[in-house]
């Protein structure tokens, strides 16, 4: 098994079950319209390397060697592409704690039905453990591509999941936040423009003055002016980060009040919940005819 069989096996089919359309449709937009796109993209028109005979990508008027290498490192302290991998990278580590919870939240659920099938119904340790098994009852996924009643799948919840789901969506919502304001700081610096609007755009020149600086020794000159190619290009291009950023944001609040609504975050309404279920539907793999003292 490849690691891409691996990966949409046990990564994508065994947690995508967890989450809600509005979850499935950010996580779409984080890989495929972000990611993907300054993979294939953006890394094409940011890209900018400097050599001592410098580049057509960021040309600057001196004849001082050395002082294009640091003008290009005052300007570039953080490049647009770098700065949105570490994104991913960083949306990606509460999702990843969310899963290894739902997994931990399984595996306890199924070796408690295992213990429970063993039992003696009627007997006090068959009925201690079963007002446990009803928090970890499974809830068929109803969001499943495919419709047919075979190609149902479901999962494992618990209270516990619910409020950690929500708070995750609280997270992931500051994080956007967040990486937002960092483009916008890092767009202020490049521009040393303080006007909202004219701060979302990469400029065409740039007036270097780290020569006024004594530390650096290599560049000599106070005030050298540069040349950023593909600027326009680039402005479109961080628009379009920056416009999915929005829409993703969008996403992550619709689906904090689509969990809010959808999820139980206390045993209480769980039961409840769990209970009115019960008496419309009839579930597999669950002990229903044992459930009689929970309404007592």
């Amino acid at each position: 098994m490849n690691l891409t069989e691996f990966f949409e096996k046990f990564i994508i089919e065994s947690f995508s079950v967890y989450n809600t359309p509005f979850r499935d449709f950010w996580l779409v937009t984080l890989f495929v319209f972000r990611f993907l796109a300054v993979e294939i993209i953006g890394e094409n028109i940011f890209k900018s390397n400097i050599d001592d005979e410098g580049d057509e990508g960021f040309n600057c008027l001196t004849d001082v060697k050395g002082c294009t290498q640091q003008c290009y490192n005052r300007f570039i302290f953080m490049d647009h592409t770098r700065l949105w991998h570490f994104q991913v990278l960083f949306f990606s580590l509460p999702m990843a704690l969310f899963y290894f919870v739902a997994s931990f939240y399984n595996s306890k659920y199924h070796s408690m039905s295992k213990e429970v099938g063993k039992m003696p119904e009627g007997s006090a340790d068959y009925v201690r453990n079963m007002r446990k098994i009803v928090e970890y009852t499974q809830l068929e996924n109803r969001y499943h591509i495919m419709k047919e009643e075979e190609n149902k799948k479901q999962v494992t919840w618990h209270p516990n999941m619910g409020r950690l789901y929500m708070v995750l969506c609280i997270l992931l919502i500051g994080m956007e936040f967040a990486s937002l304001y960092a483009v916008y700081n890092l767009n202020v610096w490049q521009n040393k423009e303080k006007d909202f609007l004219d701060s979302w755009k990469i400029p065409r020149d740039y007036y270097c003055t780290v020569g006024a600086d004594k530390t650096h020794n290599s560049c000599t000159d106070p005030n050298v002016r540069c040349f950023i190619d593909k600027s326009n290009q680039k402005t479109l291009f961080m628009l379009y980060i920056v416009s999915i950023q929005v829409f993703s944001i969008l996403l992550l609040i619709g689906d904090f009040f689509y969990a809010v609504i959808r999820f139980p975050v206390s045993s209480k309404s769980y039961r409840k919940r769990f209970l009115g279920q019960l008496e419309t539907e009839k579930r597999p793999n669950v002990y229903s005819h044992d459930l009689n003292f929970i309404q007592e």
